[in-house]
């Protein structure tokens, strides 16, 4: 004999979950007390034993822009590619983008990081030193480029402000400096060389100016057989600092020039945005773990309450159907 099929009457259905209505009110209030006790405890405790901890974010944001040789070399790229048939599209990520946040992943910059603050013993870590701190780092530690402004967010997450502060300015800091230390920012190079330069002649300058009072100087002590040895290394001294006041207006010519030029064409990175001391928590949001368990809660007493109707529905039907052979056989 075939087995009758069940078809359930939805309004049946809601006119039995009515009348169980005490099966969802009681579990859901239960649990809504529980949760507020859970989320009070939570606040109240202090933050490295609670087990849920007011969380803060410090985050620093970068500006990523490509240096004008990379610019050229990717425009004349565009341009033998059209020229081939080939599209290359917009580009997406720059170089720059992708060298920097390549360089955020690396083991050298997270390990950095980790002995600075020493998060083997913040975090209580004892097996799997390494591997264990950079997961836990990596948690913690959020280095995202947006592709459409070219902004890098460097964010760090803890439970003291202070801290997340601290190591969100940190790894700024490095990431800058190890982007600068691998990449090719020929402008920022020049810029700092010409600088130096500028620094060392007018050193030379002051020093032979100094040189040459001296000396003149000297003349009206000296004797009448030493006077035109004294006046030759003056001319002499005059000389290389003509030619070295020479060589510091070449220096500052290209020094002013290439500033001119990196106004233009700012240089790779900048932080338009330092991290701060965060003041407002960025989690948990203790409010919507609060509706999600309880939407838990109603989701589980409603697959109890489903089942009891199902039982009670296909009692009824099978119980229909034996009255009805009933009366048929009559």
């Amino acid at each position: 004999m075939a087995r009758e099929e069940f078809e359930i009457d939805l309004v049946d259905l809601i006119k039995f979950c009515w009348k169980k209505v005490w099966y969802f009110v009681i579990p859901m209030a239960v649990a809504a007390v529980l949760l507020v006790a859970f989320c009070i405890i939570s606040i109240k405790m202090p933050p490295e034993k609670s087990p849920l901890p007011n969380k803060y974010t410090s985050t620093s944001k970068i500006i990523v822009r490509e240096t004008s040789a990379r610019a050229s070399l990717s425009s004349s790229l565009s341009s033998l590619a059209s020229m081939a048939g080939v599209n290359l599209g917009s580009g997406g990520e720059s170089s720059n983008g992708v060298l920097i946040t390549t360089l955020a992943e690396t083991k050298t910059f997270r390990d950095a990081i980790i002995e600075k603050f020493d998060l083997v013993s913040r975090y209580k870590i004892k097996k799997n030193v390494k591997t264990s701190s950079r997961k836990a780092l990596s948690k913690a530690l959020t280095v995202k480029l947006d592709d459409k402004t070219g902004v890098l967010s460097v964010s760090f997450t803890d439970i003291d402000p202070e801290f997340a502060h601290e190591v969100a300015s940190y790894a700024t800091d490095l990431l800058i400096e190890q982007f600068y230390q691998v990449s090719e920012d020929d402008d920022a190079i020049n810029l700092k060389n010409y600088q130096e330069a500028m620094d060392q002649s007018f050193l030379k300058i002051v020093q032979y100016q100094k040189d040459i009072q001296e000396l003149e100087q000297s003349v009206s002590n000296a004797y009448a057989t030493s006077v035109p040895s004294i006046m030759f290394d003056v001319t002499m001294k005059k000389m290389e600092l003509e030619a070295e006041e020479t060589i510091y207006a070449t220096f500052r010519g290209q020094h002013e020039l290439l500033s001119i030029q990196m106004k233009d064409n700012p240089t790779t990175l900048k932080v338009i945005e330092a991290a701060e001391t965060p003041d407002l928590k960025s989690g948990p949001s203790r409010g919507m773990i609060c509706i999600i368990a309880e939407l838990i809660v109603f989701v589980i007493c409603f697959i109890f309450v489903f089942t009891k109707y199902y039982r009670y529905a296909v009692g009824q039907q099978q119980a229909e159907l034996a009255a009805a052979r009933k009366e048929e056989k009559k």
